[in-house]
């Protein structure tokens, strides 16, 4: 998706508020959202995060398409934007659950994309 797409989605999701009111949400100024509606701005990482996390996104996914959007390294983004899009839920077999490790999780994100390790769930 492209910076005024996920403007107008967040928008959208958040009631269909005013783009004065999205801009208090996001904490950009109005002119800040009147450039990326009108797409002569490209969001930056921060507020990629934010309006991720109004849409219930991965933030690394929307990071990604503004990336791509700013034309930054492609094919990389693009490959990162596709792991983004993944989901893996946890999954529990014999006593052993496939998770990601909450501290360790962020790190190997930002490297590797979806990491997961696996934990013995024993009784004790």
């Amino acid at each position: 998706m492209k910076t005024a797409q996920y403007i107008a989605a967040a928008k959208k999701a958040l009631g269909g508020i005013s783009d004065y009111a999205l801009a208090k949400h996001l904490n950009v100024t109005k002119a800040s959202i009147s450039l990326l509606v009108n797409g002569r701005s490209v969001m930056s990482n921060t507020t990629a995060a934010r309006v991720a996390e109004i849409l219930d996104l991965d933030p690394l996914k929307v990071i990604a398409d503004m990336e791509l959007e700013r034309g930054t390294n492609d094919e990389l983004w693009r490959r990162i934007a596709r792991r983004a899009a993944v989901v893996l839920l946890p999954a529990t077999i014999g006593g052993v659950a496939l998770v990601p490790a909450p501290a360790e999780a962020s790190m190997l994100q930002r490297i590797a994309g979806p990491v997961c390790y696996v934990k013995c769930m024993l009784n004790t």
